[in-house]
């Protein structure tokens, strides 16, 4: 009786957790399009169908791969630069947890992810062959890469200017043609 009312427990965890999962995964998705309409001016805050017609999609994908990821993958690897030159660190692993690199980490994978997500679910990625390799590009190098930064675990003079990712959006080139 014993392993048979541990047994249902077990299952009722098991069912728990992933429900609690898929909630979460639930939230961080409307989280992250309720700061997307934020950015193209749009406030209401609650997911519509206006999100969902592919001309307002490609502006939102446009903002996202050539604005957004790019700023904050920039931020990202200037922040440990500068904390590692302030600190004196002469590695990086010595700073790679200081709060505000690894939020800056954290918040590139989180954008990266849920903009893999986000075009992924573009209905006509196949039409466009530039979104296409930025999809592709996006999905099996810049996430993997940031989700095990590498930055982080080199010598800090061995660092070149770009992490990984940053090279892959050469932000420095856009900026400076602004």
């Amino acid at each position: 009786m014993q392993n048979l009312m541990a047994l249902c427990q077990g299952g009722i965890d098991g069912w728990r957790t992933r429900a609690a999962h898929q909630r979460f995964n639930q939230q961080d998705r409307a989280a992250f399009l309720r700061w997307l309409s934020a950015k193209v001016g749009t406030t209401t805050g609650a997911v519509d169908e206006t999100l969902l017609e592919a001309g307002r999609q490609s502006e939102l994908i446009r903002i996202l791969i050539e604005d957004e990821v790019p700023k904050a993958v920039s931020q990202c690897v200037q922040t440990h630069r500068l904390m590692a030159q302030i600190t004196g660190a002469s590695h990086m692993a010595e700073i790679a947890y200081e709060s505000e690199c690894y939020a800056l980490r954290a918040r590139s994978v989180w954008l990266l992810g849920h903009t893999v997500e986000f075009v992924e679910d573009y209905p006509l990625k196949f039409d466009d062959p530039r979104l296409l390799h930025n999809a592709i590009l996006l999905r099996k190098r810049a996430l993997p890469t940031c989700r095990r930064c590498p930055y982080i675990q080199m010598p800090v003079g061995q660092l070149p200017v770009l992490c990984p990712t940053a090279q892959l959006f050469k932000p420095e080139v856009a900026h400076a043609s602004r």
